[in-house]
């Protein structure tokens, strides 16, 4: 398939021109697949992903808010990211996600993230991401936990030996997944722009 420049698939996508769509489908759908299904999705939910995010740059080309300074495929892929992280963000209560991050730590950066995700929602996905990373066993021993499930409870369902270590390994769970989110770009950029 003969390359096309990101700038005749900008104008290609300004005109809705069928054979730019199809291109572009074709050399990026596959990157919002994996990225989707790595993170408890299916093909179909990619391809609303996909779907969503054309739109959305549709309408930040046609409004004049794209600038071809920009990486392209770097851009397209952070929209779609957000679009499925909001998704994900439904599943899961506000308690359960935002347990691990500091009050009013992350705000909006406008130039990655469209004018529909509010901060909650971006807390949400900053920690889905990197939740979504961990193993499942910590991923079940958090759950647990964010239902305020007891611990004598979790020892019986994780099998664990005892209480004590059902804490210890929670507590390790917690602090790894707090690093992974501290050490996130997006996360440090967060925190300067509230400066």
């Amino acid at each position: 398939m003969a390359k096309i420049s990101d700038e005749a698939i900008v104008e290609g996508i300004r005109l809705k021109s069928d054979y730019i769509l199809k291109h572009f489908y074709q050399t990026r759908f596959t990157a919002v697949l994996k990225m989707v299904t790595k993170n408890k999705g299916n093909e179909t939910d990619a391809e609303d992903v996909f779907q969503e995010g054309i739109l959305v740059l549709y309408r930040k080309i046609r409004n004049n808010e794209y600038e071809m300074l920009k990486a392209f495929d770097a851009y397209f892929f952070v929209i779609c990211k957000r679009i499925w992280l909001k998704k994900l963000s439904r599943l899961y209560s506000k308690e359960d996600l935002i347990d691990t991050l500091p009050e009013n730590a992350l705000g909006v950066e406008e130039s990655l993230i469209d004018d529909f995700v509010t901060d909650d929602i971006l807390k949400m996905g900053l920690y889905q991401e990197h939740f979504l990373q961990l193993s499942k066993q910590c991923q079940e021993l958090l759950t647990l936990f964010n239902k305020k499930v007891p611990f004598s409870k979790i020892t019986s369902i994780m099998g664990f030996i005892n209480e004590a270590y059902a804490k210890n390994r929670k507590y390790a769970c917690k602090e790894f997944l707090k690093k992974r989110i501290k050490k996130d770009p997006l996360f440090k950029k967060f925190l300067e722009n509230e400066k």
